[in-house]
């Protein structure tokens, strides 16, 4: 029994070691990654991907996700980038600012 005991915890120490560089890998990931657009930024002319959630548009610019508002897959919008977030931002759309 002794064996399975020491067994047990070399497989439990390995599983920590590599849970702990995955952590490591993926905060170095995000620490590096820098949103390519700022806040009040306008973009013009962007494909929407995808539809999101909340029904808002999804485009990706320069491989940033941007959540943007009033649009659907297939469009192409322009937007003010009204929120940066480090894994994704806001968008507002202009077409429809313009309208109101």
């Amino acid at each position: 029994m002794a064996k399975n005991n020491k067994q047990d915890e070399t497989e439990n120490e390995e599983t920590i070691v590599e849970e702990e560089s995955l952590d490591e890998t993926q905060k170095e990931t995000t620490k590096d990654l820098v949103p390519p657009v700022e806040e009040g930024d306008v973009i013009e002319d962007v494909e929407v991907i995808n539809t999101g959630k909340k029904d808002d548009g999804v485009v990706k610019y320069n491989n940033y996700i941007i959540f943007v508002n009033n649009c659907k897959k297939g469009d192409t919008v322009s937007f003010k980038v009204t929120k940066i977030l480090p894994n994704f931002g806001i968008g507002e759309n202009l077409k429809n600012s313009e309208e109101e």
